[in-house]
């Protein structure tokens, strides 16, 4: 085929093809089918086996492949030759992605999703390629069901981001015209249902909106047997009070805001400032606090976070973006509110979450991710109308109906106001508070406020300038540091205002001894804040730094260039953002930057490695703990080795990561891991490491490939250990039980690896031999199990140890154990054991019939896994809360939990007995309530988010099983 041929595919609506853009007639039949079936598949092979049923729909001919090679053949003689290829795995149609019109609307969807400000525009382009239903004419047939279905999907979604971009713009009529379209089409789409509402009454037809949610009350009762859900009934509420412009409170308790600044010191000149913030965040969606560098934004939103809390009765979520890159700044968001995922979901995970519970998202120091940051304000400002985004940035963000709050240096007094009240300016009482916080004897006088007051002048009364020069004060007086300062003319005032502050940390800089300087440069490579044993292991791992660190710590402290914050028993450091960059720019500067990393990168591989040997032993719950202090490091240092191509010390890195049993390191691990594998094939240990993080991420085709290939090539005790852990693990969530089984016998066999991994084999193959329904075997395994795990003192390893012995066991001793097992996880901190535990104990009540018990047990399960990503086992939760709920006379609700989790692609497949359970409940549903019934709620869960439908189970929990 001549590649310049313009050649184009379109499945948003009938089939169609078009050459230089002149239709191309594909004739109906076979040759349409099979080049259907490619078209889901672009790019990418298409088994044969595929492409004959979809020719032949079952009534195959006598020679299948002979016949699909000639229907093969006619279809490039319409397409060209060169557009369909053959491969040892199948065909593939061989052409670029965005020929084909589905491919480019969901680029378009994506694009609006990222630039808020263009969404408008980006939105109606994607809308414009829909010519009618996906894949209209094979839209029933298996090979395009699941396709057709998912762009719908994604086509409604696209209505609505649209409406809602509308109603951004200040045009309700718009979106509520956008919506009645929707709406007439899918009657049951819950958020359209809302935007709908909140259009109307900002139409000012507050009536009309609320006869609209009436009337969908109504009709959800009628047809479906379900309550709106509870957004809806809490937005109804807010409009019956002419309210809607505040966010709903929530009585739900809110995590406790991280003291990630030290607001001790006097807050002082800000009270306008600080009213006008809370207001601002109050009534709008996005707030950003902008302002130079030093001048105090981060300080301010500090003391605005408890006043926000209070007045919104929301929970507020600080991230802290100085540390991180443009790439991660929705995965940062992510893990600030303890939602674990994969990044390429993160943002989808944010907003979800938000979606349902609303609070206010803290996005600190967006200067230099400004894009990125952007782009997930506006998608929250967007999406999560009950939501609130409080940003803080030397320039806006530049989305659609951002509120500014520009924060200006404190006010200086002028030379010739009267002595007597130049104390009162703002600048002076911050110097003044200050100095004596280092020196309590000092004072402002009438004698030496003159100077005080030329100081604060020369400084343009910046807060973090003010606070360095007072750590010199302290030392030297007044005066003379009024003289340095007029001597090198430290004025921050350029063409542009005030912000040249690099000037007074320089000047700082200069004043500190060489060891304190270095100490400051290296200091830099830290992500995130950092203890007094973190400094020391670090100097540690320097070649040549033989010199205590503990008076130049302190020094540091004093000249304001370090703060601390209390954490436990301990104290924790931090750098500000502006002097971090400094001090990282000597370190650049300096030529030290590479080998502080590599020292940096030692450190960290050297104390996690040890973490690893503890999480084996009686030190576990210690090492878990520190685990969570410095998973900021082990990503950083990981990320390092990778980009470096250390591959020695990022291997073993990414192994004692790995071979820290049942701690979760995050998402950007798994995927560090998983790019050293495929970076380093000849490291039998970055392999192995690669193939068990896959693992986990749920990738167990990939990760069974990597396994093997490591276990070909492995020579070492740890090596091969994660090897069979990686197969293991791999072929359980196959449900291939004989595999499985076979690859944790050959760990239990390993007498060269530490008896916390053989122990937690055992536990394994006990629950392997649960899955069979050999209760027997599972016990005697899981006694093993748990003998090990005592004999080793590794807590986690006893709490999965006690899981796997609940399973094999039955009536109370197995709910008993289950509690004891989820206990003795939180206790470590090891989170997935403590859920799967309570899960297995949830399940075992409900079919004891213990439902009090179980109800007590269902909110903070649904909220835990919900909250950590964990969507195995939310779904698993939301089956067994299914059958509570029809055991509870309450099949509508449970219906709606039970299609919506076998629609879901992350819910796993029912196993072993659970396989008959839920066919007989499925059946039990359908004639309870009819085929029509179930249907249409089936139809309306696949519409659901599976945040919202897991907060749906949460109102069911509260509202509809009452304990008593």
């Amino acid at each position: 085929m001549d590649h310049m041929v313009d050649l184009r595919f379109g499945v948003l609506g009938p089939l169609e093809v078009r050459r230089d853009g002149t239709p191309v007639d594909v004739p109906s039949g076979r040759r349409r089918a099979v080049l259907a079936c490619l078209l889901t598949r672009v790019g990418r092979p298409v088994p044969a086996d595929a492409l004959v049923e979809a020719a032949w729909a079952g009534e195959l001919p006598a020679d299948p492949r002979s016949a699909l090679r000639t229907v093969l053949s006619r279809l490039r003689a319409v397409l060209g030759t060169g557009v369909i290829r053959a491969d040892a795995t199948g065909y593939i149609l061989d052409v670029p992605a965005e020929t084909v019109d589905a491919h480019r609307f969901e680029c378009l969807s994506r694009r609006a999703e990222q630039t808020p400000q263009d969404a408008a525009r980006l939105l109606d382009d994607a809308l414009a390629l829909w010519r009618g239903p996906a894949y209209a004419e094979f839209a029933d047939r298996g090979f395009a069901e699941f396709e057709a279905q998912s762009l719908d999907r994604m086509r409604r979604d696209a209505l609505e981001a649209r409406a809602s971009a509308a109603l951004a713009a200040g045009d309700p009529r718009a979106a509520a015209a956008r919506l009645e379209s929707l709406l007439a089409e899918q009657p049951f789409r819950e958020y359209a249902v809302e935007l709908l509402l909140t259009a109307l009454y900002a139409m000012g037809d507050h009536t009309g909106a609320l006869a609209r949610f009436r009337e969908y009350r109504a009709r959800l009762a009628a047809e479906l047997g379900l309550d709106p859900a509870p957004a809806l009934r809490e937005l109804e509420s807010r409009i019956l009070a002419h309210d809607l412009a505040r966010p709903p409170r929530r009585h739900r308790p809110a995590p406790d805001t991280p003291p990630w600044v030290d607001t001790s010191t006097a807050f002082v000149g800000r009270d306008s400032t600080l009213a006008e913030l809370v207001d601002a965040v109050a009534d709008c969606r996005l707030v950003t606090v902008t302002g130079v560098g030093g001048v105090g934004k981060t300080r301010a939103v500090a003391e605005a976070v408890p006043l926000l809390a209070e007045r919104l009765g929301t929970p507020v979520t600080v991230v802290q973006l100085a540390p991180v890159p443009a790439d991660r700044v929705d995965a940062a968001a992510a893990e600030a509110l303890g939602l674990h995922r994969s990044p390429g979901s993160a943002r989808t995970a944010v907003i979800e979450h938000l979606r349902v519970s609303p609070g206010v998202l803290v996005l600190d120091n967006c200067e230099h991710v400004r894009a990125e940051a952007a782009a997930l304000a506006g998608a929250v400002a967007t999406r999560c109308p009950s939501a609130r985004v409080l940003a803080t940035s030397r320039h806006r963000l530049g989305t659609p109906s951002e509120r500014l709050v520009p924060l200006e240096p404190l006010p200086t007094p002028d030379a010739l106001a009267d002595p007597d009240r130049m104390d009162l300016a703002a600048s002076v009482r911050v110097l003044t508070d200050r100095v004596r916080r280092l020196r309590s004897s000092f004072g402002v006088t009438r004698d030496n406020v003159a100077v005080a007051a030329d100081i604060c002048r020369r400084l343009d009364g910046l807060p973090l300038a003010l606070e360095l020069a007072a750590s010199r004060i302290a030392v030297l007086g007044l005066e003379p540091v009024r003289d340095r300062l007029a001597a090198e003319d430290l004025t921050l005032l350029d063409g542009h205002g005030p912000g040249n502050l690099h000037a007074v940390i320089d000047w700082s800089y200069r004043l500190l001894t060489p060891a304190q300087r270095d100490l400051l440069a290296l200091l830099a490579v830290f992500p995130a804040d950092f203890d007094p044993d973190a400094v020391a292991g670090l100097t540690a791992a320097c070649p040549r730094w033989e010199r205590p660190v503990t008076g130049d710590l302190g020094a540091l402290v004093e000249s304001s260039l370090l703060a601390t914050h209390p954490a436990d028993r301990d104290v924790r450091y931090r750098m500000l953002a502006v002097v971090r960059a400094f001090a990282a720019a000597r370190l650049r500067d300096t030529g030290g930057e590479t080998a502080a990393k590599r020292a940096y990168v030692r450190w960290v591989r050297r104390w996690t490695e040890r973490a690893a040997a503890d999480c084996a032993g009686p030190a576990s719950v210690e090492a878990f703990a520190r685990l969570r202090h410095r998973r900021a490091d082990i990503q950083q240092a990981l990320r390092w080795a990778v980009d470096a191509a250390d591959t020695t010390d990022a291997a073993r890195l990414a192994a004692a990561v790995q071979l820290c049993q049942h701690w979760q390191p995050g998402s950007e691990t798994f995927d560090l891991t998983a790019r050293l594998a495929e970076r380093c094939p000849e490291s039998a240990l970055a392999v192995a490491a690669g193939a068990c993080a896959v693992t986990h991420a749920g990738d167990t085709a990939r990760g069974r490939a990597l396994a093997e290939a490591a276990l070909t090539s492995a020579t070492t005790p740890h090596e091969r250990y994660l090897a069979h852990l990686a197969l293991g693990i791999a072929a359980m969530y196959r449900g291939d039980h004989d595999e499985s089984a076979r690859c944790w016998r050959a760990i239990t066999g390993m007498n060269d690896i530490a008896p916390a991994y053989r122990a937690s084999a055992h536990s394994s193959l006990s629950l392997t031999s649960c899955y069979r329904g050999d209760l027997a075997a599972a016990r005697r395994e899981a006694e093993i199990g748990v003998l090990g795990a005592e004999t080793a003192g590794a807590t986690a390893v006893h709490a999965f140890a006690l899981y796997a012995l609940g399973e094999a066991e039955t009536g109370d001793r197995k709910t008993e154990l289950l509690a004891a097992a989820a206990q003795k996880a939180e206790l470590v901190g090891a989170a997935h054991v403590g859920q799967v535990a309570r899960v297995a104990r949830l399940a075992a009540l409900v079919r004891a019939g213990r439902h009090d018990e179980a109800v007590d047990l269902l909110t903070p399960l649904l909220d835990g896994t919900r909250r950590a990503g964990t969507w195995p086992q939310l779904w698993t939760t939301m089956r067994i809360f299914a059958e509570l709920l029809a055991a509870r006379d309450h099949p509508h609700e449970a219906a709606l939990l039970l299609t919506g989790a076998d629609a879901a692609d992350t819910a796993p497949p029912p196993t072993g007995t659970d396989i008959a359970r839920y066919a007989a409940l499925t059946k039990t549903l359908h004639a309870r309530l009819g085929e029509e019934t179930v249907t249409g709620i089936a139809s309306l869960s696949r519409d659901i988010p599976p945040s919202q439908l897991a907060e749906r189970a949460r109102a069911m929990a509260t509202h509809l099983l009452p304990t008593h």
